[in-house]
């Protein structure tokens, strides 16, 4: 049970946003006219389709991160590993949850608000840039690796 728990922990955020986005096309389609059923909810439902997709690729690369955080692993790495997992919410979450699931919980403390020191807090949930130009939502590289990326994502490296 705490093995699903660490799993669930990794990719909820993508969870939350599948479910918001159903909900909302949901009552996107039941309650309004047909001009704001296309204007509004098709984007709605592109919109958690993509977050299906990455909710799929943050578990694959929770499992990869499994693989590389063992108990014996150095300060060195694991601050590579958060320091390299920062640019998104979901990236943030799984290596939380990995370190959570891997580490004892006197070292896993020591990092536990690595990213609170940062800068980043509860409501920072959009990449880092989403509303500049440099918006990762308006590149190749965000959606090939939110749609092949489950195919891509097979090794992870330290």
């Amino acid at each position: 049970m705490k093995k699903i728990f660490h799993y669930v922990r990794a990719i909820h955020p993508p969870i939350i946003l599948v479910l918001t986005g159903i909900l909302l096309s949901y009552l996107v389609f039941d309650m309004t006219q047909a001009p704001f059923r296309y204007i509004f909810g098709w984007p709605l439902v592109f919109l958690t389709i993509v977050a299906f997709f990455d909710g799929v690729n943050r578990l694959l690369e929770f499992r990869g991160v499994l693989r590389l955080v063992k108990p014996h692993i150095t300060n060195e790495s694991i601050e590579r590993l958060l320091k390299r997992s920062k640019r998104t919410w979901c990236t943030r979450e799984v290596a939380k949850a990995a370190l959570k699931a891997r580490l004892p919980k006197s070292r896993f403390s020591n990092y536990k608000n690595y990213y609170a020191k940062q800068g980043y807090h509860l409501l920072h949930i959009f990449p880092d840039g989403t509303f500049s130009k440099n918006s990762p939502w308006l590149t190749k590289e965000f959606y090939v690796k939110t749609f092949l990326g489950i195919f891509k994502n097979k090794r992870l490296k330290a």
